[in-house]
């Protein structure tokens, strides 16, 4: 019996590298210590006693919490027996690119999509809203039917949502990519990569996309699912939201098919089966590309290095290598967070990742 699960391993892999930038939970909201304030901090203490009618004398407990790879600054504020996330947009952005991405945040918080706004800043750097006092949307919570039929339901009214003249067409996702290489062998990866994204393009009816729906993105509690950052979103084909979820995820097929037909309210066309696989393609590629912007990522002469990846990707497995992708397939993911900090253990992954992109 073969004893790798490719998308077993992709799913588990895609949630350590991207469990990183997670926002922590919102119920731990009596761990936020007091520290030194920065100029940026007093003023947004300022404005939540404000609009929140505190008293000046009160204190209020705030943190910086993550930037992951957005430009934006987060802080989770606790005031008045709850707790608020507030959202600093970079100032370097254009005025546009906030306020399409504010706009975008109040009108899918309208909806229930994702948390309700509180305030925003004439000039669209502050963003004040909801801490949801929900769990990381991984394991046998994504595979809640509740939630999935939840999740579904929220992504399809995302894509039915009237078109902001503001709102930017993607024409390309490969400005996300985290690698930066003239390795050929990497760029031949592109390139299909931008075949697949032309064809799924032309076969796509452009509407609003998030783009990037991940755990880190996504908070549930027992009967709904909200989702989070917003700066990637714009006008795109929306089968790739379902493909990058359930590729994440490695939903059963039974748990996708559920999740498909939540969204579509039927079965999908034998056209829309063509593209969700085009996606999904996709989206494995961009993982790929993750995993090596971690490998690389203290390595000179990275252009080598990633040659030299693609070169052994066609090399046999030996046992040892097997058995390390065994041990890592049937870890829980602490465990395989441990694993992968290991330089060996994540290139053995990624050599196997990449031998099973060259079937595709």
């Amino acid at each position: 019996m073969n004893i790798f699960n490719f998308w077993s391993i992709l799913k588990k892999l895609s949630f350590c590298i991207l469990i990183s930038i997670t926002l922590p939970s919102c119920t731990q909201k009596n761990k936020i210590p007091i520290d030194q304030r920065s100029s940026q901090e007093l003023m947004i203490i300022e404005k939540l006693k404000s609009i929140f009618s505190v008293p000046h004398d009160q204190k209020v407990k705030i943190k910086k919490i993550t930037e992951g790879r957005s430009d934006s600054a987060i802080y989770k504020a606790f005031l008045n027996e709850k707790n608020y996330i507030v959202r600093m947009l970079s100032p370097e952005r254009a005025l546009n690119e906030r306020k399409w991405e504010v706009e975008l945040v109040q009108k899918t918080a309208d909806k229930n999509i994702s948390p309700h706004v509180y305030y925003v800043s004439p000039d669209y750097q502050m963003i004040i809203m909801d801490c949801i006092d929900g769990e990381k949307f991984y394991g046998s919570i994504a595979r809640n039917p509740l939630l999935l039929k939840s999740l579904a339901q929220k992504l399809r009214i995302l894509h039915s949502m009237p078109v902001s003249p503001l709102m930017p067409k993607i024409s390309t996702l490969e400005k996300n990519f985290f690698v930066k290489t003239e390795a050929v062998e990497y760029q031949e990866v592109l390139k299909t990569f931008r075949s697949l994204e032309k064809e799924f393009l032309e076969n796509s009816n452009l509407a609003i996309t998030h783009t990037d729906v991940h755990p880190g993105n996504l908070i549930a509690d027992q009967k709904n699912v909200w989702i989070i950052d917003w700066q990637d979103a714009g006008l795109y084909g929306p089968l790739f939201d379902l493909a990058r979820f359930a590729s994440i995820f490695k939903l059963p097929i039974k748990d996708e098919d559920f999740f498909i037909k939540a969204y579509f309210g039927r079965e999908m066309s034998s056209k829309e089966k063509i593209n969700y696989l085009r996606a999904k393609k996709m989206a494995y590629i961009r993982n790929i590309d993750t995993l090596i912007s971690l490998y690389i990522k203290n390595i000179d002469k990275k252009d080598l290095v990633v040659k030299q990846l693609f070169i052994d990707s066609k090399k046999d497995f030996s046992l040892e290598e097997k058995l390390i992708i065994k041990s890592i397939l049937n870890s829980n993911f602490n465990e395989i967070m441990d694993k992968i900090l290991n330089p060996h253990n994540l290139k053995i992954l990624i050599l196997y990742l990449i031998k099973n992109y060259q079937k595709l």
